[in-house]
């Protein structure tokens, strides 16, 4: 009664019959007018893709009102796809044909505890874990002989036809790309009631992360710290600030991961709530500065190897985001959400 397993697949598979890479702009940049119907792709183009996920959970509720999951996923997406593009050269744009293969895994592992424990009279909350996840990625394509050369087809957008050209011989063998990265962690956090109306959250994580191309960091510590006021039953001021530490997928020229993006977030405002529920609202500052955020690279290629489309990634210097946001939202009948 107090222990359940749980066990699922998901598999999914897509078979698109071309792939729309936006309509182009004339040479200054102005917008041509074209109809809403414009394709400029073939009718060779393609993008198939195919999802097979497992999981599986094992949940067990302690007598002591303590809870204890482990948790697994594996997940492994392929695609293969077929696209085309246009180049302008001069005032003519020029029909490219690409593609590209990737075979990509994840799997993922969590452990975690948590539960309530008594100090100085008051009950507040706990939570301990642990998580793992490595993510190998394997892909590799090319592009047509004529691609960005002037023996490329010369493109004109209002009288385009998609069954004018024939498909090319594509050489795989132009670029590929192997990946294989690796990210564990250990964290904890607690809610402590100091008063009826007061609250202080905690916690905090250390991570280890590692690529194939020789970036590793250990014991990244990533603190975060909140506090909550109850003014009265409908309404709390809260403030809370993190740090950040968020590995990315992005590749530069090199084709090279960029550093995880660091840096913090400081947010502070107040919420309400009204009718038993009903209505929500909320307002709120916030503060966001980041390091090696990933930007278009537009001294590099375009596409980036291993995409369909855009330039590869470099890191930003400081960047920072910052405002207010204003949220209300409930329940107008019981058939009506605004």
């Amino acid at each position: 009664p107090d222990t359940t397993v749980t066990l699922g697949a998901h598999y999914r598979k897509g078979d698109n019959d071309g792939v729309s890479t936006g309509v182009v702009t004339a040479a200054d940049g102005h917008f041509l007018d074209l109809p809403r119907s414009t394709y400029l792709g073939t009718d060779f183009d393609y993008w198939r893709q195919t999802d097979k996920t497992v999981f599986a959970e094992l949940e067990h509720r302690f007598s002591n009102g303590w809870r204890g999951k482990l948790a697994a996923t594996h997940k492994a997406p392929e695609i293969d796809t077929h696209f085309s593009g246009l180049s302008r050269s001069g005032d003519s744009l020029r029909f490219n044909s690409q593609a590209y293969r990737a075979e990509t895994s994840q799997t993922s592992y969590d452990a975690y505890l948590n539960g309530n424990f008594n100090l100085f009279g008051r009950q507040h909350d706990v939570t301990i874990g642990a998580s793992h996840r490595q993510s190998k990625k394997y892909s590799y394509g090319g592009w047509a002989p004529y691609s960005w050369t002037n023996a490329a087809p010369v493109v004109d957008p209002f009288h385009w036809d998609p069954h004018a050209l024939t498909a090319p011989s594509i050489d795989y063998s132009r670029w590929h790309i192997r990946s294989d990265t690796q990210q564990s962690g250990i964290y904890a956090s607690t809610r402590l009631r100091l008063t009826d109306p007061l609250s202080l959250i905690v916690g905090g994580r250390v991570s280890w992360y590692k690529d194939d191309a020789g970036y590793s960091i250990a014991r990244e510590v990533t603190p975060y710290a909140g506090i909550i006021y109850d003014l009265d039953q409908h309404h709390s001021l809260y403030a809370s600030w993190t740090e950040i530490f968020q590995p990315q997928s992005a590749l530069d020229a090199h084709l090279q991961p960029l550093k995880p993006i660091s840096g913090t977030n400081i947010e502070a405002g107040v919420k309400g709530e009204y009718f038993a529920g009903a209505l929500n609202a909320s307002a709120a500052v916030f503060q966001i500065e980041q390091q090696n955020r990933g930007i278009d690279d537009l001294s590099g290629p375009n596409p980036c190897p291993g995409s369909q489309w855009g330039y590869c990634q470099r890191a930003s210097g400081e960047v920072r985001s910052e405002g207010v946001e204003l949220e209300a939202s409930g329940a107008l009948t019981p058939n009506w959400q605004l």
